[in-house]
């Protein structure tokens, strides 16, 4: 007997005391309820006084009570024996344990009556030990004697208490002696199969036979026995006929269904499969046959939950599966039908991230390109092999070997030769999508003309999702910061169709995403871009996008980065924005998401862009958009991207008087300065942390605040700091003007922070700009004014030569004009 059939036999003694025990707890319990319903019964009697009732009542709870009690304490006794008995049969299964191991090279006809005898002998005692049982609770129930006028009805619920349990024992009986049945079946079954395992001859006839009858349709596979034919193929790893037709009748079972599947795999029955493939590298047959049964273990070409592949996939690696798939594509390039089911299977098992790496590193990306290559004509390899190369390429160093190996080609091919095949056109998409995440490869696939077939992919297929979702992913990354790229895409109308699959997809979360993220990147820093997209009303669908998903954070963040990009140095947009109610969701996604640092620095961006327009600024400030910059610099002190954008938005946003009181009001000051003094050495934030306090210094209130606040001095760093930066300069200069203006503290603090010297050296340093000249001049007389320490600085540094040069030089300039004069005026 087998190690599984005699746990199966212990089993069955467990369920027995099992089944016995919960017997006991029922005849318990009903003999419980049978007193309740006699007390029931009573109650219901009408038409007798209720002192009567009570009468009757106490008289049959007295007397049955008393006598359970007795019975009760026998019972017990009974039970107690019955546990006893129990635990005799456990001493005898473990007679019997040793017996099996004692006599386990003896001949199996002795061994099998010997089993029978001993089966039989267990089946008797416990038919004993039951029927034993059930006479002492049927003498249990005969002794309960209740003498009242209800007697009839007690007796039925006795009988029915019966009845019960002769059902119980019929089922009981019947579930036993099926299980015998089934042991002894299986041991015969067990001795037949050990002889074939015994003959490698008969094991080679069995499987060829079974082969056969399943290539005949004479066998039915649900009667195959699986955990049978995986013993023989791990009994007899190097025979050639054994393991092809193990593997056919494996892929032949695995391909019928899931559960069949299932039970392979738990049977460990995927490693032989692989064994073999290994074992027997030129044997096409049995390479043929595990690759498509492996395929079908990884999730096959299924749209199946992603992660339910990622794990399908790991199990297949976990056996160095990779290697032998990766050896088969290479050992057999012509062979079109393992190519296809090997690409196949490492379309799954890339799916996860550290197969993605070993694929790379078992130099797995090259045959898929060749096996492309090879076969331009078949889609079903064409379809495989960009989907494979879209998986492997969610990785940095893959990308960068798919573009060394020349793989983006083969793409690119695939999709101009089979426009109407709509899977080789989506995943096609999605590869370039995939790989086009580096700068190297962006222009490469501009290169070879890669970006024609994404958006005609997308005008050919207007209602494939798929399409339109991976052909925004694809033209996003393909645009993002390649400038060439962001004017190929406009110039082959790339735009339309993206704002389109927007338009036609408003509920398609996906598409949303990476529309916005799509015409965010085409949009940046190009200014044709900008106003194509305004053209084809490509603003509202991103601002109904983000007003349709206030949740979902990804569009929230593209959303504030589109309309930021689009937004830029282009007035009529930000008008368009501003018509369109676009403001508000930006502020809305900053205040919902105030810890998410990508919304809070695009919308940022977003509303510092938006702001370069007078009427924007005023509905800003109306919409409460100040306070949500405000507080994203404060949270992310360390954001360098956030705090200069930061400041940037609060600087244009401050060119207007109810503005800037508003910054002020709501602690706005403060987080720019801030953010200067810790970043000293980003010239960004202190361009435009000088920008922003020139803006607010405008206000007489404010003037005083950046002073109280010690914000003088980071500007006049940022000047000595950056000596070569006119727009820092020219900044720097214009902010000290107005701080020092009509006030005669900060004119004091000024000069004791040593801040008339690099204005004079910014107007030396850039005699040719007018606006370091004219911002010069204006700060220098501001300094000057009423202060005399201030002026015979001024005059030392040879400031007062200065200010006559810029006169003389520019006097067209009417600003430098009026600011000269009244500096020299001052001095």
């Amino acid at each position: 007997m087998k190690k599984e059939d005699l746990q199966e036999f212990n089993k069955i003694i467990i369920n027995l005391k099992d089944l016995f025990e919960q017997n006991r707890k029922q005849d318990l319990e009903n003999f419980q309820k049978q007193i309740e319903e006699i007390q029931n019964k009573f109650k219901e009697i009408k038409n007798i006084n209720l002192e009567e009732i009570d009468k009757k009542y106490q008289e049959l709870i007295n007397f049955p009570k008393l006598k359970t009690e007795k019975d009760l304490k026998s019972f017990e006794e009974t039970i107690q024996k019955f546990k006893n008995e129990i635990e005799k049969r456990k001493e005898e299964i473990e007679e019997f344990k040793q017996f099996i191991q004692q006599n386990k090279n003896e001949n199996e006809n002795e061994n099998l009556e010997k089993i029978d005898k001993i089966i039989e002998e267990i089946k008797n005692k416990i038919k004993f030990q039951k029927n034993k049982y059930l006479e002492i609770i049927e003498k249990k129930i005969q002794e309960i004697e209740i003498k009242n006028e209800n007697l009839n009805e007690i007796e039925k619920i006795i009988q029915e208490i019966k009845n019960e349990i002769e059902k119980i024992k019929n089922e009981f009986y019947s579930k036993i002696n099926q299980k015998i049945k089934n042991i002894q079946n299986q041991n015969q079954n067990q001795k037949s199969k050990i002889k074939i395992l015994q003959s490698i001859e008969k094991t080679t006839n069995f499987l060829q036979d079974l082969s056969n009858k399943i290539q005949q349709n004479d066998q039915k596979l649900i009667e195959i026995d699986v955990p049978f034919i995986i013993e023989c193929m791990n009994n007899f790893p190097t025979n050639e006929i054994i393991q092809e037709n193990g593997c056919f009748i494996l892929q032949k079972f695995t391909k019928e269904n899931e559960n069949n599947q299932i039970e392979i795999k738990n049977l460990n029955g995927i490693e032989p499969l692989i064994k073999s493939m290994n074992n027997f590298p030129n044997n096409q047959e049995i390479q043929i046959k595990s690759s498509e049964a492996l395929l079908i273990f990884s999730g096959g070409l299924k749209h199946e939950e992603i992660q339910n592949r990622k794990i399908k996939g790991k199990e297949i690696s976990k056996l160095n599966g990779i290697k032998t798939i990766i050896n088969t594509i290479n050992n057999y390039p012509n062979n079109q039908i393992i190519q296809e089911n090997s690409i196949s299977i490492l379309i799954n098992i890339a799916l996860n991230s550290e197969n993605k790496i070993e694929i790379n590193n078992l130099k797995g990306i090259e045959p898929i390109i060749k096996s492309m290559n090879n076969f331009p004509n078949n889609q079903d390899i064409q379809y495989r092999g960009c989907r494979a190369l879209g998986n492997i390429a969610n990785n940095n160093e893959n990308k960068i070997e798919i573009n060394n190996l020349k793989g983006i080609e083969p793409i690119i091919k695939s999709m101009n030769n089979f426009p109407n095949n709509q899977n080789i056109q989506k995943y096609g998409c999605r590869a370039l999508g995939n790989i086009a995440v580096n700068n190297e490869n962006q222009i490469e696939i501009n290169n070879l003309k890669g970006i024609e077939p994404i958006i005609k992919s997308m005008n050919n297929f207007p209602n494939n999702q798929d399409i339109q979702d991976y052909g925004c992913r694809a033209l996003g990354n393909i645009a993002a910061n390649n400038n060439e790229n962001q004017i190929e895409i406009n110039n082959l109308k790339g735009i339309e169709p993206i704002i389109k699959s927007m338009n036609n997809f408003p509920n398609n979360q996906n598409i949303q995403e990476y529309g916005c993220f799509a015409l965010g990147n085409i949009a940046a820093n190009n200014n044709e871009n900008q106003i194509e997209i305004n053209n084809l009303k490509g603003i509202e669908p991103i601002i109904k996008s983000m007003n349709n998903f206030p949740n979902n954070q990804n569009i929230q963040k593209y959303g504030c980065f589109a309309l930021g990009n689009i937004a830029a140095n282009n007035n009529e947009n930000k008008i368009e924005i501003n018509n369109l109610k676009g403001i508000e969701p930006i502020i809305k996604s900053m205040n919902n998401f105030p810890n998410n640092e990508n919304i809070q620095y695009y919308g940022c961006l977003a509303l510092g862009n938006i702001a370069v327009n007078n009427e924007n600024k005023i509905e800003i400030n109306n919409l409460k958009g100040i306070e949500p910059i405000i507080k994203s610099m404060n949270n992310f002190p360390n954001n360098e991207n956030i705090q200069n954008q930061g400041c940037r938005a609060l600087g244009n946003i401050a060119s207007n008087k109810k503005n800037q009181i508003e910054i002020n009001n709501l602690k706005g000051i403060e987080p720019i300065i801030k953010s200067m003094n810790n970043f000293p050495n980003n010239q960004n934030i202190q361009e435009n942390g000088c920008f922003a306090l020139w803006a607010i210094a405008i206000n007489k209130k404010n003037l005083i605040e950046i002073n109280n606040l010690n914000g003088i001095e980071p500007i006049i760093k940022s000047m000595n700091n950056f000596p070569n930066n006119e727009d820092i300069q020219y900044y720097g200069c214009f902010a000290l003007g107005n701080i020092a203006a009509n006030n005669n503290e900060n004119q004091i603090e000024i000069n004791n922070l040593k801040g008339i010297e690099p204005i004079i050296k910014s107007m030396n340093n850039f005699p040719n700009n007018q606006d370091i000249q004219d911002y010069g001049c204006f700060a220098l007389g501001n300094i000057a004014f009423n202060n005399k320490k201030n002026r015979r600085e001024i005059k030392r540094l040879k400031g007062i030569q200065l200010i006559k040069t810029a006169i003389k030089k520019f006097p067209n300039n009417q600003n430098i004009q009026k600011y000269g004069k009244l500096a020299l005026k001052n001095l």
